[in-house]
């Protein structure tokens, strides 16, 4: 198997080599001699995407994002100077988007706003991460 495109079927018979196969190209697949879904690997995804592509146009967070930024912004100097302890190592300018999203989402502990942060895509943005930037 060494087709860029497959059918559904070869999918379910070979899902294996069908992700193998996507390690080094997207491969589409198709569903009734139609296109029905293209596999590629989660390098070649993230490496193909922006943080902005997951944030919804009219999301709340957007327009809180734009008033963080620019606080932010006009206080540099007094931001430097802040130490925050935490055990997520990030920036302060991140550090305190970051414990605004806390605060805002009622997210009860560190270790859960870090999982909110690794999953949600939305988060990241807020904070100032990249797509696959690590945490």
């Amino acid at each position: 198997m060494s087709a860029s495109t497959v059918t559904l079927l070869e999918v379910d018979q070979n899902v294996s080599k069908v992700f193998a196969m996507a390690q080094e190209r997207p491969i589409s697949v198709y569903r009734y001699r139609t296109p029905y879904a293209v596999v590629v690997s989660t390098s070649m995804w993230l490496a193909a995407s922006k943080i902005e592509d997951f944030v919804p146009p009219h999301s709340p967070l957007t327009r809180i994002k734009e008033y963080v930024d620019f606080e932010l912004q006009t206080r540099l100097d007094d931001i430097e100077a802040l130490s925050i302890r935490s055990r997520i190592e990030m920036k302060p300018e991140q550090a305190i988007r970051a414990l605004l999203l806390q605060v805002m989402h009622s997210i009860q502990t560190e270790s859960a706003l870090h999982g909110q942060i690794m999953s949600n895509m939305v988060f990241r943005w807020f904070v100032g991460l990249q797509v696959n930037a690590p945490l």
